[in-house]
């Protein structure tokens, strides 16, 4: 649920151009500010929830989500949908480490392969369809109409309330690293995998923000471009179920 909402902006970023008068450069900005906003804060979000207790955040991160981000159809100028757009990816940030230490058990020290294959797969699974999702919604009621994609995110976080088991806070939770010693521990192996996830996030990002441009300049079709956005990210989905399974026999 949580990243079928943040998938919203790019399928309609040639028609929000049109309409807001943006150049391909100021595009590529707003998708970078939104990406920024759901990644800088994740360390700070991830402290805290350690802190005072994951099930506020994990509840809390994709309400906020699906509240603004299915708001973008009523931005009037860039400035407002920047802000509607760190206000979602805020959101998104504020969900993902707690979702993640829940799903692997890492409070238990048991964390599994397959179970954050799992975790990752669901957000991939909603970055692939929710594409689809907002293209046919905004063909239906335009994008004055979107507000009502919000509603499935409020029904799903009011289950969540009553589902999810209450956990118990780490007050004695270490306090967050000065950030030179963060520096010395991506020395080595770490580093590697920094850099690894960095350049891919990169080519990512690129490629979602400017395929659905491209494809709207030659002529094609919102749905179809949608479309290629989200077989691009089904097959992500796919290799990370693969990934998480063989990792844990290999």
């Amino acid at each position: 649920i949580n990243d079928a909402y943040s998938s919203f902006l790019s399928p309609l970023l040639p028609r929000l151009m049109n309409n807001l008068g943006m150049s391909i450069a100021v595009a590529a900005s707003l998708a970078m500010t939104w990406s920024l906003a759901g990644s800088l804060i994740q360390p700070a979000t991830g402290y805290l929830a350690d802190r005072y207790g994951r099930k506020f955040f994990v509840i809390g991160g994709p309400l906020v989500s699906a509240i603004f981000l299915s708001l973008i159809g009523f931005a009037s100028s860039v400035e407002v949908l920047a802000l509607i757009l760190i206000a979602g990816g805020i959101g998104s940030a504020v969900f993902h480490p707690p979702g993640a230490a829940m799903s692997g058990g890492a409070a238990e020290g048991k964390g599994s392969g397959v179970r954050m294959s799992m975790f990752a797969f669901g957000g991939l699974l909603g970055f692939a369809v929710g594409p689809l999702l907002v293209v046919g919604l905004v063909a239906t009621v335009g994008l004055s109409g979107m507000w009502v994609a919000m509603i499935p995110g409020i029904v799903v976080c009011g289950v969540l309330l009553k589902v999810l088991p209450s956990d118990r806070p780490h007050r004695d939770a270490p306090k967050p690293p000065p950030f030179l010693e963060v520096l010395r521990a991506l020395r080595g192996p770490l580093g590697v995998i920094f850099v690894i996830g960095a350049l891919s996030g990169f080519l990512q990002r690129l490629f979602l923000t400017l395929s659905p441009i491209i494809s709207f300049q030659d002529g094609v079709s919102e749905a179809t471009g949608a479309l290629g956005l989200s077989a691009y990210l089904g097959g992500q989905a796919i290799g990370t179920i693969v990934g998480g399974v063989l990792s844990d026999r290999m």
